[in-house]
């Protein structure tokens, strides 16, 4: 029995010595001092909690690839195509292929300084045409340095413009001097 009261004995001037040992570094520290851990550390792991819940609720307002488009449903986005045209509509539905279902949509056309949305109404985008996709500004789609016409008007102009080169270059070229030029481009000879 006598060791196992030593043992009781020196078990419970540890205990003590702890209890002083946390006493003091309260009072260096100034704060509660916790489980061996001080208050640094307990805000370092806060934070480090805040992080790990910053991020989940990171995930929810990033999404990566065609995932991102949901946040752009039933909203007005302009679409630039592989083959250079540029369409605008209401995005109503979208696939993981980017395969884009649009409502209400025109193809914005550019001549000159001016342009119009030429409506081409419900369309269907395969995804393997996509280039880019973008939510559209109407604040900076009204500020364009470029003036909009309707798509009449716009026809009409493009029209005349379409006629004025062609009377350039028919002035410029007449029959004989296509000919001529024929001629000399396949190598035919004159007596032919």
């Amino acid at each position: 029995w006598s060791t196992f009261f030593i043992r009781a004995n020196q078990q419970n001037q540890k205990t003590k010595q702890q209890k002083k040992d946390t006493e003091t570094k309260k009072k260096e520290h100034g704060v509660p001092f916790l489980f061996g851990r001080t208050n640094k550390t307990k805000k370092r792991n806060n934070k480090r909690k805040t992080q790990k819940q910053r991020r989940k609720s990171m995930e929810y307002l990033f999404y990566s690839g065609t995932a991102s488009l949901v946040e752009s449903i039933d909203k007005r986005i302009i679409v630039s195509l592989r083959d250079g045209r540029t369409i605008n509509g209401i995005l109503r539905s979208f696939d993981q292929y980017a395969n884009l279902v649009l409502e209400r949509s025109a193809e914005r056309v550019f001549l000159g300084q001016h342009f119009t949305d030429m409506p081409l109404g419900f369309m269907i985008i395969r995804g393997e045409n996509v280039s880019l996709i973008g939510e559209m500004d109407f604040e900076k789609d009204q500020r364009l340095p470029f003036t909009k016409l309707n798509p009449r008007d716009f026809m009409l102009l493009q029209q005349q413009q379409n006629q004025q080169i062609s009377q350039a270059q028919g002035s410029e070229l007449t029959p004989q001097k296509r000919i001529s030029q024929f001629k000399e481009k396949h190598a035919i000879a004159d007596d032919a």
